[in-house]
């Protein structure tokens, strides 16, 4: 499903790519979700996993110029227009 998305939130985009990083690097968020939820290590490293795999599935899609940041439903209530940002695909 995400290979197919073509419009994105570029605020959740940058969450993903921070929370996948963070998890990487068994970070303050990788801890939390330790030490937070009663997860065993296999229920971890599926989320760790799954997180990965959903950010290269669309960093994949951004750097191909497949993905375009233009989903901000505050600003389109605002303006009525899309407008799309210019984001650094590997450090939005």
């Amino acid at each position: 499903m995400l290979e197919r998305i073509r419009h994105y939130n570029p605020k959740t985009y940058r969450q993903l790519v921070a929370l996948d990083k963070d998890l990487a690097a068994k970070g303050k968020l990788y801890a939390y979700l330790r030490d937070t939820f009663g997860l065993t290590e296999v229920q971890l490293e599926h989320v760790v996993t799954g997180t990965h795999e959903a950010a290269a599935i669309l960093r994949s899609s951004c750097k191909a110029g497949r993905l375009r940041f233009d989903l901000d439903p505050e600003a389109f209530l605002s303006t009525g227009k899309a407008v799309a940002q210019k984001i650094d695909c590997d450090n939005p």
